[in-house]
């Protein structure tokens, strides 16, 4: 079986280790938003929130599938992000962090 053939068939849904990946996955991001959930609270500052989003999403993203004989990227696809009354985007927590710094 040729490398081409192992990727695709990885990337099939109907295998179960894909199946368990995206599951995994499912958890993490599950759990991360309970976090943010959790702490917003008055006076938060979105853009704490939102770190704490992303760094709870690498450290256990980080800590699956180590043991596995090929690299698996792994890490935040998408940054956490909040919306206040559909008020607050990207571009201004992208903004307050290069004001805080």
């Amino acid at each position: 079986m040729s490398d081409d053939e192992r990727e695709e068939k990885e990337l099939d849904l109907s295998s179960h280790e894909v199946v368990t990946k995206y599951k995994t996955a499912a958890e993490i991001a599950n759990n991360a938003l309970k976090l943010v959930i959790s702490e917003c609270k008055p006076k938060a500052k979105a853009v704490d929130i939102c770190e704490k989003g992303d760094s709870y999403i690498r450290e256990q993203t980080g800590n699956v599938y180590k043991n596995v004989k090929r690299k698996i990227e792994r890490g935040v696809a998408f940054p956490t992000c909040l919306s206040v009354n559909n008020v607050l985007r990207i571009s201004e927590l992208i903004c307050f962090r290069l004001c805080e710094e």
